[in-house]
């Protein structure tokens, strides 16, 4: 098994990320595992579909099958020929996302850096200069929190 640290969590999984944080706790507060993914959807004669739900979600894609539960569980099974890389962008892509919904935390396509005065969030489409912004405000003293991908809550002040 391997353990990360991923947005605050512990991550326990049977699959290598290279891109993570490795830690030597071993108290998950997520897993991410190969397995079986309910019939129903492994079943499915479609290619693609996806259903949302606060206890079990579901996608299946080009890449693979997504099978998450009660927010802290990910069970994949990747279709025939996908690469490791692409199987994993989708895991921590997709199935993060969905994991993020039902612990009730909006996952956002974006880098994110700190500044004194907080966090800076840059969104936008590909192309459109987001790692162009954040290499600059790294230069001019932010510090990196994350590339790609964020969870973002709001509190109630």
């Amino acid at each position: 098994m391997y353990y990360y640290v991923l947005f605050e969590y512990v991550v326990e999984s049977d699959m290598e990320f290279p891109q993570l944080v490795k830690t030597e706790e071993r108290l998950a507060d997520i897993r991410i595992k190969k397995g079986d993914i309910p019939d129903e959807i492994y079943s499915k004669e479609q290619n693609i579909g996806y259903r949302f739900g606060e206890k079990s979600s579901w996608l299946v894609n080009r890449v693979c099958y997504l099978y998450v539960e009660n927010g802290d569980c990910i069970i994949y099974k990747a279709k025939e020929g996908v690469s490791v890389n692409r199987l994993r962008n989708c895991i921590m892509g997709l199935g993060m996302s969905m994991l993020g919904l039902q612990r009730g935390i909006i996952a956002m396509h974006c880098s994110v850096v700190a500044s004194d005065s907080g966090a800076i969030l840059i969104s936008g489409e590909s192309g459109t200069g987001k790692s162009t912004l954040t290499n600059t405000l790294l230069e001019n003293g932010c510090k990196f929190m994350a590339d790609d991908m964020a969870y973002v809550e709001t509190k109630d002040r």
